[in-house]
């Protein structure tokens, strides 16, 4: 593991409840929105969840939090941004 990313890792949280509204600290960049997939960069690496009618409630850069809310089917961090084949929707 990175030992930046691992020293970082203290500030990462996620938060789930009842699977609807997810709470994220350690948040530094948004890669990607869209009603099923949202990805962040955060201190612990890129984060990715997909489900169903997701919307971005709260995003402050400056103090590193999201909140997600919408049906949370996936959350998973990727390692290698090469070997992930990304869907394209129109």
């Amino acid at each position: 593991m990175n030992p930046n990313i691992e020293k970082d890792c203290a500030e990462h949280n996620l938060s789930l409840v009842s699977r609807k509204e997810l709470k994220i600290t350690g948040v530094r960049q948004i890669l990607n929105f869209d009603d099923t997939t949202v990805a962040f960069i955060t201190s612990a690496g890129e984060l990715e969840i997909e489900g169903e009618s997701l919307n971005i409630d709260t995003l402050d850069l400056n103090r590193g939090v999201a909140s997600v809310t919408g049906n949370i089917i996936v959350m998973s961090y990727i390692n290698d941004r090469q070997t992930k084949k990304r869907k394209l929707r129109s």
